[in-house]
């Protein structure tokens, strides 16, 4: 393996790392603590570790492409990496599909925007 290879799945895993911690512990308190508000205050770090996680695991994908087909060719592996994208898929269908009142979108839409001018956002 060469040195800029190692160097790059070294700085993958602890980007994945981090961000791991970063998504799993704002997740976590949006679904424990209920309110808008307090969503809305960790809204931003659970998007920014979103798009490191998405980078470093795009990387670390590359990185173990010829491993992670090893493993799907294990039925245990298979059959969960199977269910867990069926899930993803129908949670990303439900909420693509999922009716929104029009009026209060368009309202939360105005205060978030009044809110991010005010500088209060972000």
């Amino acid at each position: 393996m060469s040195s800029s290879s190692l160097t790059l799945r070294r700085l993958s895993s602890v980007a994945l790392a981090v961000s791991f911690a970063a998504l799993a512990t704002s997740g976590l308190l949006m679904l424990a603590i209920d309110g808008l508000g307090f969503k809305l205050r960790m809204h931003p770090v659970h998007e920014a570790f979103g798009i490191v996680m998405v980078a470093a695991g795009a990387v670390h994908l590359a990185l173990n492409w010829r491993p992670l087909l090893a493993y799907l060719r294990l039925r245990g592996p298979m059959i969960l990496g199977l269910v867990l994208a069926g899930v993803a898929a129908l949670l990303l269908l439900a909420g693509l599909t999922r009716e929104l009142d029009p009026e209060v979108v368009e309202r939360i839409e105005t205060i978030l925007s009044t809110a991010r001018r005010a500088g209060r956002l972000e």
